[in-house]
């Protein structure tokens, strides 16, 4: 196709062809060497090796670029720290020994995870319907089958399950966040005032 060579049936057809090919792939899944066979290679003119999102904030603009949530012409305002948890998620999975280094955990999962968390019904259509924004806390555990796909893990994390992993993934990222806001503050007054009382004996 680059020489502009092309055979139709049988006969040699030339033609004025001005074609760019991109690959996009992680070498490691093309061969056990972990790397693009030879023949293959030859043909690439240039090539780029890209890398995670250096940081949360970077990471937050990429999804927040990709992910769908403009619904039925009105684009939902998500609270920057639903963005951050989500954004933190993958953050931690990349680090976490339970999940496979060589497959990585690509910016798929943020995206995916950000799109299935506008998709909350009553939330997003509640929103919709005022053509308001979107306040609510959404529950992330619900959205697990958004972060199970997307990730390859190694052997003490397929012991404990997918459903596992991603659970505490999550935990881990809503307390990194929290901590981002309210770190320094005293939330011994909050937590007794909704902590269970206990009945004084009739």
């Amino acid at each position: 196709m680059q020489e502009g060579d092309v055979q139709i049936k049988g006969y040699p057809i030339r033609l004025p062809l001005d074609v760019a090919i991109v690959f996009s792939a992680n070498p490691e899944d093309y061969t056990a060497r972990g790397k693009i066979i030879t023949p293959l290679k030859d043909r690439i003119g240039s090539e780029v090796r890209t890398h995670y999102p250096a940081t949360v904030d970077e990471g937050i603009a990429i999804t927040a670029q990709e992910a769908w949530i403009q619904r039925e012409g009105v684009r939902l305002h998500v609270p920057k720290y639903v963005h951050e948890v989500i954004e933190r998620i993958a953050f931690i999975a990349r680090e976490d020994k339970k999940i496979d280094k060589r497959s990585g955990v690509s910016q798929r999962l943020p995206i995916s995870a950000m799109e299935n968390v506008i998709r909350m019904p009553n939330a997003a259509h509640s929103c919709i319907r005022r053509r308001s924004s979107f306040h609510a806390l959404a529950t992330f555990t619900q959205r697990l089958p958004a972060i199970t796909g997307k990730l390859e893990l190694e052997y003490e994390g397929e012991m404990k399950g997918a459903d596992f992993v991603s659970r505490e993934l999550i935990r881990t990222a809503i307390a990194k966040a929290y901590d981002g806001y309210f770190k320094s503050t005293d939330m011994q007054q909050i937590v007794q005032w909704f902590r269970p009382r206990r009945r004084s004996p009739s």
